[in-house]
């Protein structure tokens, strides 16, 4: 027998929801006329590791400093642990 799909149930949902230690949620920041970060979305999970990578000027050590708050974001929200930073 082959083993059957089975649907989420609320448990598990509530359980992958606590599983996110770090998400950001439609994140921009601007200087000027010039946005640097537009519309960014993520969820960092329990356990997992993540890294930025892209060219020079892309966002990334724009991105870190709105995140440990040496820049205040426009718009958007960053939420640790399930709480509003």
């Amino acid at each position: 027998m082959s083993p059957q799909a089975q649907e989420p149930s609320a448990e598990n949902n509530s359980s992958r929801a606590s599983d996110v230690i770090f998400s950001a949620q439609q994140v921009n920041w601007q200087v000027g006329e010039l946005r640097i970060l537009d519309n960014l979305s993520f969820e960092v999970q329990r356990n997992e590791f993540i890294g930025f990578i892209g060219p020079n000027g892309a966002g990334k050590s724009s991105l870190l400093r709105c995140l440990y708050g040496k820049n205040q974001i426009d718009s958007g929200t960053l939420n640790f642990n399930q709480r509003t930073i």
